[in-house]
This record gives C-alpha cells, structure tokens and sequence, in this order.
C-alpha cells in the first residue's frame, strides 16, 4: 500500500513539475466532469465507460482521477472500432 502511494505521491510531484515547465497536457489529471465535458457526455456515460474497463481510472481517497493519456488512448480505440 505504501509503494503505491509513494508512486502516486512522486508522479503527482513530476506532473505539477512538468505543468510549471510548460510540460506536456496529455499527462493533464482530470475529473469525471472535467472528462465528461471533453468528450461532450454525461457524468453517468463516464462512469459506464469505467465500469466496462474501456476507460481507465484511479482513485485518490474518494476521489477518482483519469489521465487526458487515457481518454486520448479511449477514443483512438474507438476510432479503430469504427474503421474497422
């Protein structure tokens, strides 16, 4: 539990680095709402997506955070879905 925390604590730490450099968006931490918006959804559709496993997500306390890397990872795969 404590290794877990400990990586969470120093990629929070490398991301608000990052973020003061100008750094990359696509390492953004976002909400359910924040992602929700993104992708011009509802919350609920959000919470599906995780649910399924097709939209990847972490907790923090009580609080659930998604990568922008994942919602962009998400929607390429849903773009190959539909070519194919």
């Amino acid at each position: 539990m404590k290794e877990g925390f400990l990586c969470l604590i120093t990629f929070l730490i490398k991301h608000r680095e990052s973020r003061k450099e100008g750094g990359n968006m696509a390492d953004e931490v976002m909400t359910i709402p924040e992602v929700a918006e993104y992708l011009k959804v509802t919350r609920q559709t959000v919470h599906r997506l995780m649910k399924s496993g097709k939209l990847k997500a972490f907790k923090i306390g009580r609080s659930t955070r998604i990568l922008r890397t994942e919602v962009e990872k998400f929607i390429e795969e849903r773009m190959k879905a539909d070519e194919g």
